[in-house]
């Protein structure tokens, strides 16, 4: 029961520890800004590698282009 019980919560807990989605991203700026910036100093090869990167940029552009169209038309 006890081994049970430590799986379960080591599965959840690994679960919560996973790459940040798009979704994430967006909900938390701050996290956004230090992804960036951690993608900013790698090479291009390992930002093409990095999920997190490429769902950090991802979120970036997302976010810009939900400014332009409130900017645009006002909504």
């Amino acid at each position: 029961m006890k081994k049970t019980f430590l799986i379960v919560a080591l599965s959840l807990g690994l679960a919560a520890c996973g790459t940040p989605t798009v979704e994430d991203f967006k909900k938390d700026q701050k996290r956004l800004v230090a992804q960036l910036e951690k993608c900013n100093e790698m090479k291009p090869a390992e930002i093409e590698k990095s999920e997190a990167c490429q769902n950090a940029v991802k979120a970036y552009q997302e976010l810009a282009m939900e400014g332009l169209f409130k900017a645009f038309t006002g909504r």
